[in-house]
């Protein structure tokens, strides 16, 4: 019955850790604080609903070891990107919209490590914890706005990605309107499919 209890409470204190190490968004770690407190009521720290019995502490010790080993474990793969696109995939990315193989190169390093291209000059390396929209609420909301279809034009493009402020405005403004209308348009959308999945 204790090893039952360890397990449940192991199972459901993995899945809380594994959001909150993925998650990138101080929100998410309010709302698991406020889940975690009521998991804990649940558990038995609490022993006031009469049809709950109290699992004691096997199932509470199983609830904090399995939130503290599964958010080390999302903090893990959040860090390496490793539920995100691979060099290879970004590559072809940039291969697949007219870049040469070695700007493609270029581009995905600047993109994975911030070594900007030889002779080009940018505001700032991207961020790091900015480089997915996976469980991060801001990134997905913006991913939404952008891809609409109604930004034909690079110029619309440009407009938008400044409009969402922040990273999406900085790179915006890196991107040279020399380019041209379609090339400044296929570059923003370039990246929009990098880092929105």
């Amino acid at each position: 019955m204790a090893m039952r209890d360890f397990l449940t409470g192991a199972a459901i204190g993995g899945l809380v850790g594994l959001l909150l190490g993925l998650s990138v968004s101080e929100t998410v770690g309010a709302v698991v604080a406020g889940l975690t407190a009521l998991l804990a009521a649940f558990f038995g720290l609490a022993d006031r609903a009469p049809t709950l019995p109290s699992a004691g502490p096997a199932r509470i010790g199983g609830f904090a070891v399995g939130a503290a080993v599964f958010a080390l474990l999302g903090v893990h793969l959040r860090a390496t990107d490793a539920l995100g696109a691979s060099e290879a995939s970004r590559l072809a990315a940039w291969e697949g919209i007219g870049f040469p193989a070695a700007e493609a190169r270029a581009l995905v390093a600047f993109e994975k490590l911030g070594l900007a291209p030889a002779g080009a000059a940018v505001a700032a390396a991207p961020s790091p914890a900015r480089t997915t929209a996976l469980f991060n609420a801001e990134a997905a909301a913006a991913c939404a706005d952008l891809s609409q279809p109604i930004y034909g034009s690079g110029a619309a493009l440009r407009s938008a990605f400044a409009a969402e402020g922040g990273d999406w405005a900085r790179f915006a403004a890196s991107v040279p309107e020399a380019l041209g209308d379609a090339a400044e348009a296929a570059v923003l959308r370039a990246a929009l499919a990098l880092v929105c999945p």
